[in-house]
């Protein structure tokens, strides 16, 4: 899960790292 988690990270930042950001943020609280 973790490897998918930063591949997507990654995939995201190279166009906007505020996304990412928010898409892990929201990511991690769906999970949890």
């Amino acid at each position: 899960m973790d490897n998918v988690v930063d591949r997507h990270v990654f995939y995201i930042s190279d166009g906007t790292a505020i996304t990412a950001e928010v898409l892990v943020t929201r990511l991690c609280r769906s999970f949890r």
